[in-house]
Formats: C-alpha cells, sequence, structure tokens
C-alpha cells in the first residue's frame, strides 16, 4: 500500500513539473507568435513594401549559410545529445560539436570577403552593407539553432521557448529603434536583427554552460572519441547539406521569381503573408516538436533496436494526426477573421492581400506535418533515404513558384506554396511508410506484439510524463 502511496506521488510530482513546463513553454511560444505580428505592423509602417522586400530578400541569401552549413550541424547535435549523455560522453559530443560550427564560421567569413570584392567590382557598394548583415545574422542565427537542438534535448525546453520569444520582440525593437536614428533603410533594420540575435545567442550560451558544465568535467576522457563523435554527426548531417541547398532554393524561389516576374513590392506583400499566415503554424507547432523530439530520438535510441524505433515511430504518427486537425481548424478560423487580423497586425497599404492568409496557414501546416513525419526517417537514422525526397520535393516546389509567379503574381506564388507543401507530406508520409526493409518488417512482427489500441494511449502517456524526469 505505502509502495503504491508512494508511486502514486511520484507520478502526481512528475505531472506537476510536466505541466508546469508546458505552461513555460506554451507561454514562451505565444510571446515569440504575438512578437513576431506586433514587429510586421511596427516594421510595415516604417518601412515601404519595397523596402520590406529588400529586407526579405537579404534574409534568404543568408538562409543558404544556415541551409547548407550550420542546419546540419543542428540536426546531428539534437539527434546524439541523448546517446553521447547515456554514454557519458557528451563532453567529446559537445566538444565535437562546436569544432564543426568553427570550421564554418571560418568559411563563412571567406564567403563575406568574395561577396564583398564582387560587389565592389560590379558597383554596387549601397548593397555591402545589407549582405554583410545578412551573413552575419546567418552566422549568429545559425549558431543560435545549434544552442535551441541542444538544449531542446537536454530538456531545457522552456529555456529555449522563452528565448525564442525574446530574439522576436528585441529583433523589431532594435530595428525600429535603428531605423529612426538612421532613417527607413532595410540595412538599419537587418543590422537591428543582427545585434538582437547576438544578445539572444549569449544569453543561451549562458544558460546552457551552467546547466551542463558540472556534467561534462565529471565524464571520462578517452583519446579518439571527440574525432569518432565529430565523425558520426558528420555522417548523419551530410544528407542534410546536399538537400539543404535544394530546400534553401525552394524557400527563396517564391520572393525571387516575384522579384523577377513581378515588383519588389509583391515581395514586401508576400512576406507580410508568409509571417501572418506561415510562420506562426510553425511557431506554435514548434511548441509540441520541442517538447516531444528529444522522446522520439531518446525513445529510437542509436536506432540499432527494433523494437525501440517500432515505438517511437508509432508515437510520431499519433502525432501527425493532431497535427492535421489542428490545421483544418486553423484554416477555418482564417478564412473568418483574416480581414480583421490583417486590419489590426499591418500597415492599411497590405490589406489588400489579406484574402490568401488562409491559404497560407493552409501550407504552413501542411509543411509542419511533413516535417514530423520525416522524423521517422530520422529516428531510423534513414536521412540518405530522405534526401531523395527532399530534393525532389525542391525541385517541384522551384518549378511551381516560377510558374506561378509568371502567369498570376502573387496569387500563383501562394497557390504554388500550397501545392508543394502537399507533395512534401504525400511523398515524405510514402517514404516513412517503406522505410522498413522486407526482413525488417517480417522480423517486427515476430518481435513486437500487436497492441490494443489502449496499450498504446498508455505507452504515449507513459513516455510523455517521463519528460518531467
Amino acid at each position: 500500500m505505502r509502495r503504491t502511496s508512494l508511486a502514486g506521488a511520484v507520478r502526481s510530482g512528475r505531472l506537476r513539473r510536466l505541466g508546469t513546463e508546458c505552461l513555460q513553454i506554451g507561454l514562451g511560444q505565444g510571446v515569440a507568435v504575438v512578437g513576431g505580428m506586433v514587429g510586421v505592423r511596427i516594421l510595415t509602417g516604417l518601412l515601404s513594401p519595397a523596402q520590406y522586400g529588400e529586407l526579405a530578400l537579404a534574409v534568404t541569401v543568408g538562409g543558404l549559410v544556415t541551409q547548407v552549413s550550420l542546419g546540419p550541424i543542428q540536426q546531428g547535435a539534437l539527434r546524439f545529445f541523448g546517446p553521447a549523455h547515456e554514454m557519458k560522453e557528451l563532453g567529446t559530443c559537445l566538444q565535437a560539436t562546436w569544432t564543426l560550427v568553427w570550421r564554418t564560421g571560418k568559411l563563412v567569413s571567406l564567403l563575406a570577403a568574395v561577396i564583398i570584392a564582387a560587389l565592389l567590382l560590379s558597383g554596387r557598394q549601397e548593397w555591402i552593407g545589407l549582405a554583410i548583415g545578412a551573413l552575419l545574422l546567418a552566422l549568429l542565427s545559425g549558431s543560435e539553432r545549434v544552442l535551441d537542438a541542444l538544449q531542446s534535448a537536454g530538456r531545457q525546453r522552456a529555456i529555449t521557448a522563452w528565448h525564442q520569444g525574446l530574439s522576436q520582440w528585441l529583433r523589431f525593437s532594435i530595428a525600429a529603434g535603428l531605423i529612426h536614428t538612421f532613417g527607413a533603410r532595410s540595412s538599419a533594420a537587418m543590422l537591428g536583427y543582427v545585434l538582437a540575435t547576438a544578445l539572444v545567442l549569449t544569453s543561451q550560451f549562458g544558460f546552457f554552460f551552467s546547466r551542463w558544465w558540472p556534467s561534462v568535467v565529471s565524464e571520462p576522457r578517452r583519446a579518439g572519441v571527440t574525432e569518432s563523435w565529430r565523425l558520426r554527426i558528420q555522417d548523419y548531417a551530410r544528407p542534410f547539406a546536399i538537400w539543404g541547398g535544394f530546400s534553401w532554393a525552394q524557400q527563396s524561389s517564391d520572393r525571387w521569381a516575384l522579384q523577377t516576374f513581378s515588383a519588389t513590392s509583391d515581395v514586401g506583400y508576400y512576406t507580410v503573408l508568409f509571417q501572418l499566415g506561415y510562420a506562426p503554424v510553425i511557431l506554435l507547432t514548434g511548441v509540441v516538436v520541442q517538447l516531444l523530439q528529444p522522446i522520439l530520438f531518446n525513445q529510437a535510441g542509436d536506432g540499432t533496436s527494433l523494437r525501440r524505433v517500432i515505438r517511437a515511430t508509432r508515437l510520431n504518427y499519433v502525432l501527425l494526426c493532431a497535427f492535421l486537425v489542428l490545421t483544418i481548424l486553423g484554416v477555418a478560423a482564417a478564412q473568418v477573421l483574416h480581414t480583421q487580423v490583417f486590419a489590426m497586425l499591418v500597415a492599411p497599404e497590405y490589406g489588400g492581400v489579406s484574402w490568401l492568409m488562409p491559404w497560407m496557414l493552409l501550407s504552413g501546416g501542411l509543411f509542419a506535418c511533413g516535417e514530423l513525419t520525416a522524423l521517422v526517417l530520422m529516428s531510423r537514422l534513414h536521412t540518405r533515404r530522405l534526401t531523395v525526397v527532399k530534393i525532389g520535393t525542391a525541385l517541384l516546389g522551384i518549378g511551381l513558384n516560377v510558374s506561378g509567379a509568371y502567369w498570376l503574381g502573387l496569387p500563383g506564388v501562394v497557390f504554388a506554396s500550397v501545392g508543394f507543401s502537399v507533395l512534401s507530406l504525400m511523398w515524405t508520409l510514402f517514404s516513412s511508410l517503406t522505410s522498413s526493409r522486407p526482413e525488417e518488417r517480417k522480423k517486427a512482427n515476430s518481435e513486437v506484439p500487436e497492441i490494443p489500441q489502449e496499450a498504446t494511449t498508455r505507452e504515449f502517456q507513459t513516455e510523455f510524463i517521463d519528460l518531467a524526469k
């Protein structure tokens, strides 16, 4: 009886801690969403659609650096944090991670020098400040993403969420202050983004260092282990780098296609639609992913246990169904409220495109579902298989964006975004369902008995409660 009471007390304590953590993450992400929307309202009032479009185009250039270099390192850090901690080799794993980040930083510096020289030779000196700012932002925000991954894997998710919220508010606040000081220029807004990201990165590093340094120094060190982790992270991350360039091209082709076939002002209108319809969905679904991605990877372990991988896959598909339902509800709400949302959150000159907001929300929701489905392949360490999906859908997405901009302008690019998200979800889902080889499926049928639905639900609840440990 006392043992039962003790178990109940422990479970109750874990639930309270989990509830507190969920509330903090929800509030942090909510602050980020509100900050992003307030920032859109302020910056669209200070910058013309053309200037806002210039800022968006510069951010896409910096995004290439993140996608092909620091983004893959982020994925490797997230995937191997748990196994390294289990093996008491976290310190060497972190050392390997930051070695890769440092090497990337040196490459970005070289790239910045090349770009500056090219702009000087072409007589486009007015773009130098914006280009340098974009590369600095890419390097700082990419490092911030690596820390986000490490803190999420280390179950400092509330800290990550609050810093994401702080980043949104600092970005537009500092950018607005610089615009008031130096005038309405896209380069002034970019400098504000860079300074805000640097402040948030410094704070995040302090929290991470204070939490994990005692564990790191207490671990035994063995020769050659750091290099081993570096090679594992590098091998896992390489497919992300390969498809990263294609993903960047797809994600940037919408703005550049509008710039080519329409006008810079349409880039500004599209950026507002993206920030109000697409980005909030990604941020809000990030709350759930931030909570449960470490569970999925910890469940799967290092990918060698078939039983653990199958359990992680089941949890993944439960989450996918929930995300699809939330996407449908969100699109219905946006269809009713898009006019009011634009009236409150952007300058009046942007209101004419509000009818496209539900379509952007649909695109964001379906894309989030596709990214969640990709976790099945990542849990199985099938990132090379995922490479085919990412490159294939990216090429199709580029074609859709160019065609949409050429034939229909701004609406065409929005509809192309929806088409890309549908293709991405369906192809990723098909690949995840067929990712296990026939011999694996045969072994799974004999190794893992059929579990009733209520047992699966209890398993999910147990794993969720374990977050509070």
